[in-house]
């Protein structure tokens, strides 16, 4: 009798459907051309502090809005290539054993941008116009962009949770604008110190959030 009502159960169809794929990983053209856009920041990120940092010695000047020697004494230089040699190393390691994963380049990007943008030859050429000053607002732009966006997708590359997303967006959309728009910018000491702090604290706040979510 049991074996009867075993045989009457209704059966249940199998999902043949593929599972998620979850996979990080570049192939063909894809690869090439995150490839291609990392060396391309590593090489600007470099060329602008090799700058920043030989520019000073060079050109003392006063204190009307220029260079002021004293700002980039040997202390703070060698505490700036203590910074871009450790971070560039780590980003090194990264792209060695994950240079096909698109989390393993964005990870090094990240690591060499953000360390970068917190250097004082960088941040000091950055407050100063002149031909390079571009840069430096560019790369200290993609070192604080890059860290929120790493924090929200980190470690499988998605959005978690889904309105991190649209956080995103807008957040891409003014930093884009910092190195253009200095009236606008976080980076360009023009907005008040006070409501930068209150934009930014709950913005990166908001992404250790993030993290600890995906980690409940």
């Amino acid at each position: 009798m049991s074996t009867l009502s075993a045989i009457s159960q209704p059966i249940t169809p199998i999902d043949l459907k593929p599972p998620p794929d979850l996979s990080t990983a570049l192939h063909g053209r894809a690869l090439l051309i995150g490839r291609a856009l990392v060396a391309i920041i590593f090489a600007a990120t470099w060329l602008c502090f090799w700058h920043a940092v030989t520019f000073w010695p060079g050109h003392p000047r006063d204190g009307m809005g220029n260079f002021n020697p004293d700002m980039a004494g040997h202390y703070s230089t060698i505490l700036d290539w203590l910074l871009m040699g450790v971070s560039t190393l780590a980003a090194g390691l990264i792209l060695w054993r994950k240079s096909s994963d698109k989390m393993g380049l964005f990870s090094a990007v990240t690591i060499l941008t953000f360390a970068a943008a917190n250097t004082s030859a960088i941040m000091i050429m950055e407050m100063y116009s002149g031909n390079w000053q571009m840069l430096a607002a560019c790369v200290m732009a993609m070192g604080y962009g890059f860290l929120l966006i790493f924090l929200y997708v980190f470690p499988d590359g998605r959005f978690v949770p889904s309105w991190t997303k649209y956080v995103s967006i807008a957040w891409v959309a003014w930093v884009v604008t910092w190195p253009f728009v200095p009236q606008l910018s976080a980076i360009a000491d023009q907005l008040p110190r006070g409501l930068v702090f209150g934009i930014l604290t709950p913005l990166y706040l908001s992404g250790v959030s993030a993290q600890a979510y995906r980690r409940r």
